[in-house]
């Protein structure tokens, strides 16, 4: 009889197999480098056997059922007898992964793989789909004693249940490790295979024989005929775990892609807009084909239609296919956010293929310095199992806390020494520290021959330094809480602000514009915050230039706005606010140098008894600590992805803004077309939903649920904002209690 892996396809199970082994064998051909032959051969056995199980007779005739077929029983097999079998399970399925390792010869495999290597091949195969049914030793050996060994007709090794770990089981990180490369390979081949996909497994990262790093290095070559240092060392150890320290304007992007070569990689920013602007830049800058990178977030679908790619280019893709296939991480490059590859650090079921797929590529950290301690520490402990995967890591930023390098050396990630770049362009910033508010008539008369930037830890003091300045001068705001279409045309017109060096004038912002916007201002007036926020706020005054000045063009104001009177709460860390209020005094009135920020930051998150007391040291510690002791499966996917991001906001649309929508009929038209089943029309009403979104992260009483599918509420709050001139304070607090504070 035909066995059925697939039955609305008839795809037998030998076909559907040689299929996945055609995937497995496609990964190998694009990244053979990174795999061994003993590790070749451990995939090619779970991809061989992972579906062995499904030849049980009742998934056969579920199969046959569908197919319409008679299922054909070996003369002596009873029919009756097989139902009876069954029969308590009333038409429910059976894990078929649970039988299918005892078709393998477990003597013979037991003589070539060490204990450790058979147990997460079997452990593989038997978890390799997730199940609510616990594994089951007395079922298991009853269906295959009693129906499969009978109906077939050949012997089975029961004895591999012996191998099985129940579910609820801790192991150490090695063995973990070794079965998620296994089952995270498997699951690639598996769910590719029954994809039928026209697209490969893995697309050939080569460009006219080329990869993206010796692409970028003969575009930089051909405009300034040489490479700067820091992208020199990173091509250099390319094949080492590298973290580079180097400035604002270094290069590092660059150098970054030359670290990857022609390798799979994933090149990880904090923010969303960071992300769309390398991409874009990759794209216009460097020319790689659009059919050979993503960017890959929570919505990105959005973007990949807002900007779609010219038609008729043979090197483009269709948004919503390419959306799929940078979810199933078939790119050589891959643009994204930690959250979309991290959520394996907590080992739930299925999170296997992130790691797997780490395990051949190469991962870059951007900015590191701009996470939190919690983030920090799911971080740190992601890279110690790549690392015991074998996959590639290089860290970039403008400044490296000591204390993440502490960490990860108490963690033995094997990485080369730090190395710090000299500052392309050195002297950018001279300083000046003051106690108490902003000189507003200062700030008023600087604008008026040159570019000045505020920035606010906090959206409240950012709207009420906004409505000081702007009964006196043209004056604009940046915030978190615009509508999206208003937020998206706010950066832009800040960007376009900066590029033209003949306006002149004021712009108000608050910690977005601190990584995420290549803005240069001639004056920077800010609040003091932490060393890692101020140094990245420093980055937006004198970019690219020299200041040569006496008067200081970087002006702190200390007003403890959004600091918590106890440790661990508010936006900035008290222990870490005081402390880099006290070891900036040596460079007040000075030039700071690019070398002094390293020494400074290096001060501020040394690790000495204060630091290893303070709550920003146990918070990455804890954080650790918690994600060593998860066992396999103890989250869920969903927990998992909320528990990672630990983002506690909420999508509101202002009460006028709702009821404009509702008076043109808008509102009905888009969520009519969510309801549908074209996924192009209902996508777009999403994007023209989300337009008119504020996310908010502090409580709010009178809000109403708009739209389930989108968990989207309208809110009783005034929203300001003027069309013609882009000038407003954006979304209004109902109330102002001291006690909220919320990070922008």
């Amino acid at each position: 009889m035909k066995y059925y892996a697939k039955g609305k396809e008839h795809e037998t199970i030998e076909e559907h197999t040689k299929l996945a082994l055609k995937g497995l064998n496609k990964i190998w051909e694009v990244y053979e480098e990174w795999f061994d032959d003993r590790e070749k051969e451990l995939y090619t056995l779970a991809v061989k056997y992972h579906d062995c199980g499904k030849t049980f007779y009742l998934f056969q005739k579920k199969m046959h059922d569908l197919l319409k077929e008679e299922i054909e029983l070996e003369e002596g097999i009873e029919k009756k007898e097989l139902e009876k079998l069954y029969q308590d399970r009333n038409g429910k399925l059976f894990p078929h992964g649970y039988l299918s390792p005892a078709f393998m010869d477990l003597s013979e495999l037991e003589e070539r793989l060490s204990e450790k290597e058979l147990a997460a091949l079997i452990n593989a195969i038997v978890y390799h789909h997730t199940r609510e049914e616990k594994y089951n030793k007395e079922l298991v050996n009853k269906y295959l004693e009693n129906d499969l060994e009978k109906r077939l007709k050949m012997p089975l090794d029961i004895t591999y249940s012996d191998w099985v770990e129940p579910e609820e089981t801790f192991i150490e990180d090695e063995e973990w490790v070794l079965f998620a490369k296994i089952k995270g390979i498997l699951n690639k081949a598996d769910y590719w295979a029954s994809s039928h996909s026209d697209i490969d497994i893995e697309i050939n990262p080569l460009e006219n024989s080329k990869g993206i790093g010796e692409i970028v290095e003969e575009k930089l070559i051909e405009k300034y005929e040489s490479v700067r240092e820091v992208q020199r060392y990173m091509k250099e150890h390319q094949e080492d775990n590298i973290i580079v320290i180097a400035a604002t304007g270094s290069g590092k992007t660059e150098g970054a892609l030359m670290w990857i070569q022609d390798k799979k990689a994933f090149y990880t920013l904090p923010l969303r807009v960071s992300i769309n602007a390398i991409y874009e830049r990759i794209k216009k800058e460097y020319k790689y084909p659009e059919n050979k990178f993503t960017l890959l977030y929570g919505d990105s679908i959005s973007y990949l239609l807002e900007h779609g790619e010219e038609e008729g280019n043979e090197k483009t893709l269709e948004p919503f296919r390419k959306n799929q296939l940078a979810r199933d991480f078939s790119f050589p490059l891959t643009i994204c956010t930690v959250d979309q590859i991290f959520r394996f650090v907590y080992k739930y079921r299925g999170s296997e293929l992130l790691l797997a797929v780490l395990r051949y590529s190469k991962l870059v950290i951007d900015e590191i310095q701009a996470y939190s301690p919690q983030m920090i520490g799911k971080l740190i402990y992601g890279f110690k199992l790549i690392s015991m995967a074998k996959g590639k890591i290089a860290i970039m930023t403008a400044t490296l806390p000591p204390v993440v390098l502490h960490f990860i050396k108490k963690e033995k990630i094997p990485f080369q020494e730090p190395i710090t770049i000299p500052a392309y362009i050195d002297g950018r910033h001279k300083i000046i520290y003051k106690e108490g508010d902003f000189d507003y008539e200062e700030i008023i008369e600087k604008s008026t021959e040159n570019k000045v930037l505020v920035i606010c830890n906090t959206v409240k003091k950012a709207q009420e330094v906004y409505k000081k300045l702007e009964e006196q001068t043209e004056v604009f705001l940046l915030h978190s809480r615009f509508m999206q279409k208003d937020r998206a045309r706010l950066e832009q017109e800040i960007m376009r602000f900066s590029e033209d060096r003949t306006k002149t004038g004021i712009w108000i912002s608050t910690q977005i514009v601190e990584a995420s916007l290549d803005i240069d201002f001639d004056f920077l007036y800010t609040e003091m915050c932490t060393a890692d926020s101020l140094l990245q706020r420093m980055g937006r005054c004198f970019r690219k230039r020299v200041y040569e000045k006496e008067e200081p063009n970087i002006k702190i104001f200390d007003t403890r706005n959004g600091v918590s009177k106890n440790e661990g709460q508010g936006i900035y860390d008290k222990f870490l606010y005081d402390r880099s209020i006290s070891y900036l005094s040596p460079y007040n009135g000075k030039i700071f140098t690019e070398e002094e920020k390293q020494i400074y930051i290096n001060a501020v998150y040394g690790v000495d008894e204060e630091m290893k007391n303070s709550s920003y040291y146990n918070s990455i510690k804890e954080t650790i600590k918690g994600l060593k002791a998860n066992y396999p499966g103890f989250w869920k996917e969903e927990e998992a992805k909320k528990v990672f991001r630990d983002i506690k906001t909420t999508q509101i649309i202002p009460q006028s803004i709702y009821d404009k929508l509702v008076e043109t009929g808008e509102w009905d038209e888009w969520t009519e077309d969510l309801k549908g089943e074209d996924k192009v029309k209902s996508q777009r009403a999403r994007i023209e939903i989300q337009k008119y979104v504020v996310s908010i992260s502090y409580p709010i009483k009178d809000k109403f649920m708009i739209l389930d599918s989108m968990n989207l509420y309208r809110a009783c709050l005034s929203y300001e904002f003027d069309e013609e001139t882009g000038r407003g304070r954006g979304l209004l607090r109902e109330s102002q209690e001291e006690n909220f504070y919320f990070d922008d």
